[in-house]
């Protein structure tokens, strides 16, 4: 048990240290108003010191830092208001015996405040620090700042221009020659293209033109390789051959006689 203890001091101290550096979320940039207590240093009590301010304060976030304005009473009796960094006066109103301070803050975790008091009247002159607890529960937290894809490339629309044709009356291309594919000119494709345009009428008589000379020539080629033959020609090799059967029978016959 003795070991034990020692042990839990020790864990009970530790989580005092490390709670108080706990930081909330990032605040949405904005001005807010918030509730704020003044309490006796590392205590949840409240402060004689608490009398003093003005409640609620103003809170203002810019590009997630803050600052809070607040204001003192009885400005006069407060002499010293030392936040971490430092304070400026917004404004003062003598009459009310109040003023306006600003003083940045990096999270609602208690703030230490050095002040002075002096009351003269009472002859009373006291310095102390005092923990200012905000209250930012229920403002808006930042949203997460997403990433903005890179624009897009803009669409082409317009047509690609066509190189000019042979026949687009380009200077160019109708005085050039046209190359084989082994780069030669040729002449032969060049004269034809000088040929002059032959009109349907006069293409269509010269294709019948040729059909017929083409017929013509065929069929004289046919009458060459078969030639007509006349109908005595078959009498004529009858009467020679049984002719010429009759005189070997005689002649064989008189041989044997």
């Amino acid at each position: 048990m003795k070991k034990i203890f020692p042990l839990l001091v020790s864990v009970i101290f530790m989580l005092f240290l490390v709670l108080p550096t706990i930081t909330s979320a990032a605040i949405a940039d904005g001005t807010y108003n918030v509730n704020y207590q003044v309490n006796k240093p590392g205590s949840n009590s409240a402060s004689m010191a608490n009398d003093y301010f003005l409640k609620p304060a103003k809170l203002t976030v810019n590009n997630g830092k803050m600052s809070i304005q607040l204001t003192i009473k009885n400005s006069s009796w407060v002499t010293q208001f030392n936040p971490p960094g430092g304070a400026s006066v917004i404004s003062s109103n003598t009459g009310a015996d109040q003023r306006v301070v600003q003083f940045n803050i990096g999270s609602f975790n208690p703030l230490t405040v050095g002040m002075k008091i002096d009351i003269e009247d009472i002859d009373y002159h006291h310095a102390y620090s005092v923990d200012f607890v905000f209250d930012g529960s229920g403002l808006p937290e930042a949203k997460p700042q997403q990433e903005t894809a890179p624009p897009a490339a803009p669409f082409n629309t317009t047509e690609p221009k066509s190189n000019p044709s042979p026949s687009s009356g380009s200077n160019t291309s109708s005085n050039k020659e046209p190359a084989t594919a082994s780069g030669k000119v040729d002449k032969t494709s060049t004269a034809e293209q000088s040929k002059p345009v032959q009109n349907e009428a006069d293409i269509s008589q010269e294709a019948a033109q040729n059909k017929d000379q083409q017929d013509a020539a065929q069929t004289e080629e046919v009458e060459v390789e078969n030639p007509e033959t006349s109908d005595a020609l078959p009498l004529a090799s009858l009467v020679a051959f049984m002719a010429a059967a009759i005189i070997f029978v005689r002649t064989k016959q008189a041989k044997t006689n």
